[in-house]
């Protein structure tokens, strides 16, 4: 479940029960998401790639949505770091990773996401510092996996 630290992360939640929607990362931090952040700042509903599109044209509200999926992005990463210790990397993928590959390209966007990575508890940067991050970039990265795991078997 998904808990708010920021004044504006406690009004989402409420605009989200007003739309009776449930409160999850799901809700807050998806493509769906992207939707939902864009109506809650504009009361306009739009679809996640005109989101996108419009950040991308240097739309102001659609630029704010990115970068709030960005910092929960990160902040989630973080939470998780801290629970599996991923020693070897942290790898983000997935559908909204690839939405938000040209945003992963641009630094002020990146530090976005790694402000929300290093929030999650302050005394354990220097632990969270040692985990790489890295993107997976490819479209399919399950039946690379798959592919691997059978070449190891032969």
């Amino acid at each position: 479940m998904f808990s708010p630290l920021k004044k504006e992360d406690f009004k989402f939640i409420e605009f989200l029960k007003k739309k009776k929607k449930i409160v999850s990362w799901e809700n807050v931090l998806s493509g769906r998401a992207l939707s939902l952040w864009y109506e809650f700042f504009t009361k306009k509903k739009i679809l996640p790639e005109e989101v996108v599109t419009l950040a991308l044209e240097n739309e102001k509200f659609a630029k704010k949505c990115i970068r709030k999926c960005l910092e929960l992005f990160g902040r989630k990463a973080g939470e998780m770091a801290l629970c599996i210790l991923p020693t070897k990397g942290i790898y983000l993928s997935g559908g909204l990773t690839q939405g938000l590959i040209e945003f992963f390209r641009k630094k002020s966007y990146v530090n976005t996401f790694l402000r929300g990575y290093f929030s999650v508890n302050k005394k354990f940067n220097y632990l969270l510092n040692q985990f790489p991050i890295g993107i997976i970039l490819h479209s399919n990265p399950v039946l690379l996996g798959c592919l691997s795991f059978l070449r190891n078997q032969l």
